[in-house]
């Protein structure tokens, strides 16, 4: 794991594990959803490379100040690494993706 330090805020490159869970499909016809079907499967785990930001408690606590969003503000973060980060990693933008929280489990701050 790799984390560079900046002002108010840390950057980390790592192994990730990844559970996705596909619970349902869609019949479709055109944009027009015709039914939801229910899946039993069991869960998908992979092993990843991913990158995160965490916030410092000072950011945390001026957002708090402010009267500011502090989950929204994160969660735009997050769609505004996944929108520039092809240009880096050469990829598609569909191939990424991302979770955002006010706590994480693993760093112990907003992620």
């Amino acid at each position: 794991m790799t984390i560079a330090r900046a002002q108010k805020f840390k950057t980390g490159v790592g192994k990730v594990d990844v559970t996705e869970y596909y619970t349902h499909y869609r019949l479709m016809s055109y944009e027009e959803v015709l039914d939801i079907k229910p899946l039993d499967l069991p869960p998908l785990n992979f092993s990843s490379e991913g990158f995160w930001i965490t916030i410092s408690s000072d950011i945390v606590k001026e957002i708090e100040e402010q009267g500011l969003d502090l989950a929204g503000g994160i969660h735009a973060i997050e769609h505004a690494m996944i929108a520039v980060a092809p240009i880096h990693a050469m990829c598609d933008k569909r191939a990424l993706g991302g979770v955002s929280a006010e706590y994480h489990q693993d760093t112990q701050k907003p992620t």
